[in-house]
Formats: C-alpha cells, sequence, structure tokens
C-alpha cells in the first residue's frame, strides 16, 4: 500500500513539473511574440515617419516649381544657363509660401535651347530641390510649355461643316494683321449651301486627307483636356452670359479689341438636357466647352473658342464681327455633325487676338522625373 501511495505521488509530481516547463515554453513564446510586435511597431513607426518626410519633400518640390511656373507665366524671357550647377547660381529662387520657406526649397529654369517644343510652344526645363522639415531632400526634374494651340483657320472641326447662309461667311483673312490663314479646314467635308462666304489665304478652305498630309489635324478632345488645366474650375452655364469677362471692341474702322483680361471660361455641357444655348454671349479669352454648345443672338467673342462636341451657330446680329479669332469644334460626343453656321454669323481669324490669348495662357508640366546626386551638384555645400 506505501508503495503505490508513494508512486502516485511521484507521478502527480512528475505531472507538476511537465506543467510548470510547458508554462514556461508559452511565456517565454509570448514575451518573444511582445518584443517582436513592439519592434515591429517601432519599425513601422520610423518608416510612416520617413515616408512623411519624403511625401514632403516632394511637397515642397511642387511648390516650388508652382511658384517657377507663375514667374515663368509673367515673363517668359527668364531663363539661366547655370541652374544645374549648384543652389548658389544666380538663376535659384528659394520657396517664399509660407509654410515651406526656410527649408531650402527652390527652383531654378533654364534658358530655352531653342529646338523642344511642344504643341508649337518652347519647352522649359526647371531645376527643382524640395526640402522636409525633418532634413529629406528631394530633387527633380521638370518640363513644361505653355498650354495652347496654333489656329491655322478662322474655323476648324474634326467633324463635316454644314455652311448654309448668304448672310454668314468664315474668313482666314487676318482682320488684326498680315497672318493670313484658311478660312475653314476640317479632315472630314464641308457642305457649302446659298453662297456662304468662305475665304482664305492660300485657299478658302482645306478639307479630307490633304488636312493630315499638311499636319493640319487636331484632336481638339485632347486640346479641351489640356486646356480646362488653365481654368480656375468649371462655370455654370446657365448663367454663362454673366460669368464671362472682358468686353469685345470690335469698330467700324480699326482692328478689334479687347477691354479688359483674356481670362479661360471653363463650361461643361455633357450632362445637360436639352440644347446648351449662350444667348448674346459678349467676351473675351479662351472659352472651353466640355460638350455641345450653341449660339443664339449676336455672339461677340474676341480669342478662341474651342467645344469638344457640336458648335452651331445661329443669328449674328448686329455686330461687325461675331468672332474675332478661330474657333475649333469636335464633334465626338453623340458623332453628329461638328460645326453648323447659319444666320447672319461673321467669323474671323484674328492673329493678335490669338497672341493676346497665348501670352497669358499658363504652362502645363510636360514631364516630371527625379534625379540622382552625379546628374547636378543641386545643394552646394
Amino acid at each position: 500500500m506505501d508503495n503505490e501511495r508513494n508512486f502516485l505521488r511521484g507521478a502527480r509530481n512528475r505531472q507538476s513539473g511537465a506543467v510548470l516547463v510547458v508554462a514556461l515554453i508559452i511565456l517565454a513564446v509570448m514575451t518573444l511574440l511582445g518584443v517582436s510586435a513592439m519592434q515591429n511597431a517601432t519599425m513601422q513607426e520610423r518608416m510612416s515617419g520617413q515616408h512623411k518626410q519624403v511625401i514632403d519633400a516632394n511637397m515642397a518640390a511642387e511648390v516650388a516649381l508652382k511658384e517657377g511656373l507663375d514667374a515663368l507665366r509673367e515673363d517668359d524671357s527668364i531663363g539661366y544657363v547655370d541652374c544645374a550647377d549648384d543652389w548658389d547660381s544666380v538663376g535659384w529662387r528659394e520657396v517664399t509660401r509660407s509654410d515651406w520657406a526656410g527649408l531650402g526649397a527652390g527652383w531654378c529654369v533654364a534658358e530655352w535651347d531653342g529646338n523642344r517644343e511642344y504643341n508649337g510652344q518652347p519647352i522649359r526645363t526647371f531645376y527643382l530641390r524640395g526640402a522636409s522639415d525633418g532634413g529629406t531632400r528631394a530633387s527633380v526634374v521638370a518640363e513644361a510649355s505653355r498650354t495652347f494651340v496654333t489656329a491655322n483657320s478662322a474655323l476648324y472641326s474634326e467633324g463635316p461643316m454644314w455652311l448654309q447662309s448668304s448672310s454668314a461667311s468664315a474668313s482666314g483673312l487676318d482682320i488684326c494683321g498680315d497672318d493670313d490663314k484658311y478660312g475653314a479646314i476640317t479632315p472630314s467635308s464641308i457642305d457649302q449651301h446659298n453662297n456662304f462666304v468662305l475665304e482664305g489665304e492660300p485657299s478658302p478652305d482645306l478639307q479630307g486627307s490633304d488636312v493630315y498630309d499638311e499636319g493640319y489635324y487636331i484632336n481638339v478632345a485632347e486640346l479641351v483636356s489640356d486646356l480646362v488645366g488653365s481654368a480656375d474650375g468649371v462655370g455654370d452655364f446657365d448663367a454663362i452670359e454673366s460669368e464671362v469677362s472682358g468686353n469685345p471692341q470690335f469698330p467700324e474702322d480699326g482692328a478689334p479689341s479687347c477691354s479688359g483680361d483674356m481670362e479661360v471660361h471653363h463650361y461643361d455641357t455633357t450632362g445637360m438636357s436639352g440644347n446648351p444655348v449662350a444667348n448674346g454671349l459678349r467676351g473675351c479669352g479662351l472659352l472651353v466647352v466640355e460638350g455641345d454648345i450653341r449660339f443664339h443672338g449676336g455672339l461677340e467673342w474676341y480669342g478662341l473658342i474651342v467645344a469638344s462636341g457640336e458648335v452651331v451657330f445661329g443669328g449674328g446680329g448686329s455686330a461687325d464681327y461675331n468672332v474675332a479669332g478661330a474657333v475649333m469644334a469636335g464633334g465626338e460626343i453623340d458623332g453628329d455633325d461638328a460645326a453648323w453656321v447659319t444666320g447672319g454669323m461673321e467669323l474671323n481669324y484674328c492673329s493678335s487676338a490669338m497672341q493676346e490669348l497665348s501670352d497669358n495662357m499658363s504652362f502645363a508640366v510636360r514631364s516630371w522625373r527625379h534625379t540622382t546626386n552625379d546628374e547636378w551638384t543641386k545643394w552646394g555645400d
């Protein structure tokens, strides 16, 4: 009996020892897991902080680019040969925006090399540096050009043109200078009725495959996408007559002009029910429309009108000119004809309107890339 009791007591002691060992193992594993979790959390926090510093440095570089673009818009003749040399070169400017000033962010715009262009506009190269408050730095080279396209005719459309009224005209003969253009260009066809007046140099019109052969094709949808970036926002089309600015001057004798600023006016009519009609619209600058637009009741516009959809002109009113500048239509919205001109509309190419508009257009970034330390000395000593 004593032996049996001793055996049972020993078994219980062995079981208690085994439980203790297992418990210690579990505790050690949990401790290791806890330490690992803490280390991982610390590493994640450190990585998150480093990531934020990188983001802040790149944001500072973007701020530098914006300030450089604003300066170039005011004076596109600026440019320096030694931007890539070092921070102390004469062309470098530090960022002035209060939340980024003093950290070392800055920009320098290089001289135009006289060759590279985008849509006929010079491409300008910016050297940028960004810096975060934690000392992280970003070095970037960006390229930008003015957002604009040269008009080669008074009226351009990707789809067919219907030119129907004997009291209407589209003329590429420059009423503001001596830079004559075609009267109308379309890669499609022109249906001209009722002695509609169409004139221009080197000929009144250019159509069909000749447009591609001469290099005059324009993808209006892409152009509209490019141009809307220069606008401050999308306007309310129902209030377009009161929203647009500028006072076009169309004297009986002398060239047309504008009293006021040449601004960018952006409207989106793609979701509108019925026909988007502008009645008696008067203004200057760039009118860029995503969708269709119809003009009635005496349009007077000094500058460029571009719509990605159909454009319809009807009823010119008493003005000597309805458009002094150029008109472009896409017609891809619903596949309908791109341009109709009826009534007494007078559409005339005006070189000074196009030049003034070009001078006031903003710059758009065409490329952006980070650089290595070997590409250019970006931080000086």
